[in-house]
């Protein structure tokens, strides 16, 4: 793609993701919307992958043409922003009676059960991109409760991308494995992961301890997934909080 048609591209996508629709015009109501094509996208991705979406079989599952669907979106790309979009929907307002540190980890484990019951919104969103409402939303959210509770802009911007990074990984980690792709589930990697050392655990003995001792191959709980990786980013920003509130020697 060309810089001239990448940055049509963008404004392209800025336009579909925050410019108002059109308001229903007078006669009668259209048999297909842009509602009911991403619906159907977001349909056809969560139960087959991202993959397997086309607007071929989108058009299919609505009894609609190819073609018809190019009324209301340019292309597949453009498709994915708005399902990324709705697949997030708006930011929960946080419980401000709580601490800052319980509002983010309630945010991170929001945001957790979005990607699981979306698995396919983890690859979707690798990169930077063009952001829409929703996703603005959930930035904006956990940026304001750490500068809430204290820290500056950029700190909490950092920050609040440790803990997305986080919430990620452990989302792929958690996620079944589709028929034919090439990575496995968790519970299936541990399997894998002990199979291995078995026979060459002499050479990665500490691997293999923790492995072989502590990992368990069952599902564990949302909760227990997130919150342990989630409590060592946050005794992490507390400590930062607390050394600006300890005295400084004099001299």
């Amino acid at each position: 793609m060309g810089v001239k048609k990448g940055i049509e591209r963008f404004h392209a996508t800025m336009a579909l993701l925050w410019e108002a629709r059109e308001p229903a015009r007078r006669g009668p109501k259209p048999s297909l919307s842009l509602d009911d094509i991403v619906r159907m996208a977001l349909a056809v991705a969560d139960e087959e992958g991202i993959d397997a979406l086309s607007m071929q079989r989108v058009a299919s599952r609505l009894g609609f043409t190819t073609m018809s669907l190019y009324r209301y979106v340019r292309a597949k790309n453009d498709l994915v922003d708005l399902m990324i979009e709705e697949s997030f929907g708006p930011c929960p307002a946080p419980d401000t009676r709580t601490t800052w540190r319980v509002q983010l980890e309630r945010w991170a484990l929001d945001m957790g059960h979005r990607f699981l019951s979306h698995p396919w919104t983890i690859p979707a969103t690798n990169g930077l991109r063009v952001l829409g409402p929703n996703e603005l939303g959930w930035i904006n959210t956990g940026v304001k409760i750490l500068v809430d509770a204290g820290f500056t802009g950029a700190e909490a911007f950092d920050g609040l991308l440790v803990v997305v990074g986080h919430v990620r990984t452990v989302a792929q980690f958690a996620l079944p494995a589709r028929p034919g792709e090439r990575v496995l589930s968790g519970p299936d990697w541990v399997r894998w992961m002990r199979a291995i050392l078995a026979r060459h655990g002499d050479r990665f003995r500490e691997l293999r301890d923790v492995v072989v001792n502590d990992m368990n191959e069952e599902e564990e709980g949302l909760e227990e997934l997130f919150l342990f990786g989630i409590r060592c980013i946050l005794d992490g920003l507390a400590l930062r909080i607390a050394s600006r509130e300890l005295p400084t020697n004099s001299a």
